[in-house]
């Protein structure tokens, strides 16, 4: 059955009081219509519904679901403020730490307000039901981190990203470890270019490698290669070992057509070649950066 039989198949049928197929059909339905982006008018009838319009009778976590899905497809559609208050509604009608995990990462990401997003990840700390440490509370982590980074608390952020690799969840949740390796990596390369510690040069490598080694995410290994080369360049560091890590970052931008990452690539090699003395391995490299760039249109 291809997806347009599965969408028929959903719309052609009734949600009843039995609040598991009811689930099933809401999920279903605005899965594949968001996926196929098609009958835009009747998601955005699901999307605006009440929960209650189809059974009075529905449990309360089963209501919360529903806003729950309703608050990420709405992200996913760019409706911010819909998926606000669908996280508000989700919290009223079921409070647990994803729900004011879910909140309190839309306020960070989406609103940039890291005070506030702190208020809610606190809420979520504070709710019971923790009985080891989950992908949940690795997300609550990482972005608490993102928050006291953002507000210049670099000790609050560095905590709370080490407690996200220290407790690792492992699993489908393992990028967000390699996302605070490469955060704390990030910060200890600042405080090393900016001399404002006495932290050792070497410290951030071992940061960035645990990014590059701890996802198959592409976007995150990329941004980590790039962040740990440009490191080295800055402080004049292993150029030789600069040059093998930039080559198996292009090799990996080209291989998944990353344009950008492949220009930044060219870039980095070209400065490598002309620290190195190579001006015509600098000027080769720095043509192939700009025909890229002329590529995408800059």
């Amino acid at each position: 059955m291809g997806e347009r039989d599965n969408l028929n198949f959903l719309l052609e049928r009734t949600p009843t009081s039995d609040s598991r197929y009811f689930v099933a059909y809401y999920v279903g339905v605005c899965e594949i219509l968001v996926h196929a982006n098609t009958q835009r008018e009747t998601l955005t009838g699901l999307l605006t519904m009440d929960p209650r319009d189809f059974d009075d009778k529905l449990p309360g976590r089963t209501m919360a679901l529903v806003h729950d899905v309703q608050g990420r497809l709405k992200e996913r559609l760019g409706d911010i403020d819909g998926a606000e208050n669908s996280y508000r509604a989700l919290i009223a009608a079921h409070e647990s730490r994803p729900a004011y995990a879910r909140f309190g990462v839309l306020l960070m990401a989406s609103r940039a307000l890291p005070s506030e997003a702190l208020t809610i990840f606190d809420k979520a700390n504070e709710c019971e039901g923790r009985l080891e440490y989950t992908g949940v509370d690795a997300i609550v982590s990482y972005y608490r981190g993102v928050s006291h980074e953002q507000l210049g608390d670099m000790d609050g952020a560095e905590q709370a990203y080490r407690e996200v690799m220290q407790n690792d969840p492992g699993g489908s949740w393992m990028g967000i470890s390699a996302w605070a390796s490469l955060a704390l990596a990030t910060i200890y390369a600042n405080q090393s270019l900016a001399q404002e510690s006495e932290i050792d040069p070497m410290r951030p490598l071992g940061y960035f490698q645990r990014a590059i080694d701890g996802t198959s995410y592409v976007r995150a290994r990329l941004e980590a290669y790039k962040r740990c080369v440009s490191y080295l360049l800055k402080k004049n560091l292993l150029l030789i070992d600069s040059e093998k890590m930039l080559c198996k970052m292009i090799g990996l931008a080209w291989e998944e057509s990353e344009p950008d990452y492949l220009q930044t690539g060219y870039s980095m090699y070209a400065s490598i070649h002309s620290a190195l003395g190579n001006t015509k391995g600098a000027s080769h490299f720095s043509k192939a950066a700009k025909a890229i760039a002329e590529g995408l249109g800059r």
